[in-house]
């Protein structure tokens, strides 16, 4: 009796959740539509945020390559390059390395990865193959500096050679990532890579260019300076035609803009004091 009381039981409470699921099966799917709707507002919010983050880091990035390469040139004495190192603008390195990787990672090399991978069509394992390559060169870069900032720091008697050391470092990780990238593509992906490269460089450059005219447009200039000032200015940035591998996803690496400093001094010799006074970059 008991079991047959527990089976007319189970039988009416079946049939009830069957009935209120069927009833309410057009709320049921609205829930889950909804659901999935929250659930894309969310990362468009938070892909939204990163591309924020990235235009601004990008934004100090150029800043800081633009003061730091005018710290390094024409320096020729201990006293002026012991001078300088006191006032260079340092990255911001003191934060904990698994954070400063991870902000390598998502701002920095991902992105990157994503560009050339639609562009030459890589399949997910290419794609992954070349991110690790391109963030171990990144991480190795970010090293690289890190030790010559700490280096430098300890000796400034002679930052000169620490810097020659720095730069070769530098390169040799270039060298190193070159060879990595050509064991993983094809040459028509290699020359698709150099076609992307020269392209984020040319915008770094015009990058570099807007912020000078920036400065420049801040001071009240005749009708000859302005003109000598577009002219002389659109000189001063410059990329080679043969571009490294691993410079864009790796902003620790040596980054292929030239500034022509000269150019750079002609147009301030085209300043009265008080202009110079107003010319910050």
């Amino acid at each position: 009796m008991f079991n047959t009381l527990i089976s007319f039981f189970t039988g009416i409470t079946l049939a009830s959740a069957y009935f209120i699921f069927s009833t309410n099966q057009p709320q049921v799917a609205e829930s889950i539509n909804k659901t999935h709707l929250q659930t894309i507002n969310t990362l468009q919010t938070e892909l939204a945020q990163i591309e924020s983050k990235n235009s601004e880091l990008q934004k100090r990035l150029v800043e800081s390559q633009t003061k730091r390469d005018s710290n390094f040139t024409n320096l020729d004495t201990t006293d002026e390059l012991q001078s300088t190192f006191s006032q260079l603008p340092k990255p911001e390195l003191s934060a904990p390395r698994a954070v400063s990787l991870d902000n390598l990672k998502v701002v920095n090399v991902m992105p990157t990865v994503s560009h050339l991978s639609a562009e030459m069509e890589l399949d997910d394992a290419e794609k992954v193959e070349l991110q690790e390559a391109l963030m171990a060169k990144a991480n190795q870069d970010y090293e690289i500096w890190e030790h010559y900032q700490a280096t430098a720091s300890l000796d400034p008697t002679n930052v000169s050679q620490i810097r020659a050391d720095f730069e070769y470092k530098l390169q040799n990780n270039a060298k190193s990532f070159a060879t990595t990238v050509s064991s993983l593509l094809t040459a028509d992906q290699i020359k698709q890579y150099q076609a992307f490269e020269l392209r984020e460089q040319k915008l770094l450059a015009s990058q570099k260019l807007a912020m000078l005219q920036n400065e420049l447009n801040k001071i009240e200039l005749s009708e000859y300076q302005k003109q000598e000032v577009s002219r002389l200015s659109q000189s001063v940035f410059s990329t080679p035609s043969d571009i490294t591998l691993g410079t864009a996803g790796s902003p620790y690496a040596k980054q292929q803009v030239s500034t022509d400093f000269e150019k750079l001094a002609e147009i301030k010799s085209l300043f009265n004091e008080q202009q110079l006074l107003q010319f910050t970059y």
